[in-house]
């Protein structure tokens, strides 16, 4: 089986939680006020559980895989499934397209190009964590799967792209192969 991506996890809420928890307590303990505190913790909860994770989820956690039987991902697109993939992952359900109901596969991107970050400008470690999904949002590369039916899926392959090429293109080579699109 082949898999490209990473599935959404408890990583968005918890990330939220100890950030809201983080902004939350000092502030209570300052202002001597814990609903004061709640409030501001909640605040920051929703910045960055709403703000960044929500908004993002499509760039950071597109999870798929490939068998000889067809193609499973996680619809992201859609609000309600996102916001529950990032609440309760285990509850995020698969979408399934049959191998048979492929009409033709196209890659779409720059798959000689690599995107860097000008070393011009100085920036530290703190943003350097940001650097795989600041580059897998200027090289939104993926796979499309135009349907028999006449509508098209998009899946993306920028993680993998991003963090090991060679590995990705092998990958891709492998995916026309399991699918007989060669």
């Amino acid at each position: 089986m082949l898999k490209f991506g990473k599935r959404v996890s408890y990583r968005p809420l918890i990330i939220s939680l100890l950030i809201g928890l983080i902004a939350g307590y000092p502030t209570a303990d300052v202002l001597n006020s814990g609903l004061y505190g709640l409030g501001v913790g909640f605040v920051f909860f929703c910045i960055v559980f709403f703000g960044y994770y929500f908004l993002n989820v499509p760039i950071l956690f597109v999870y798929w895989d490939v068998n000889s039987d067809g193609i499973r991902y996680y619809d992201v697109d859609k609000w309600n499934n996102r916001l529950l993939s990032m609440l309760v992952p285990p509850l995020s359900k698969y979408t399934t397209i049959n191998k048979n109901s492929i009409k033709s596969i196209t890659f779409i991107g720059d798959l000689d190009n690599r995107f860097e970050i000008p070393m011009a400008l100085p920036y530290t470690a703190a943003v350097g964590v940001f650097t795989g999904a600041i580059s897998m949002a200027h090289h939104p590369d993926f796979v499309r799967l135009n349907l028999i039916d006449g509508s098209t899926v998009n899946m993306s392959i920028a993680r993998d792209y991003t963090y090991s090429r060679n590995k990705t293109i092998d990958k891709l080579n492998l995916l026309l192969k399991v699918l007989g699109q060669e």
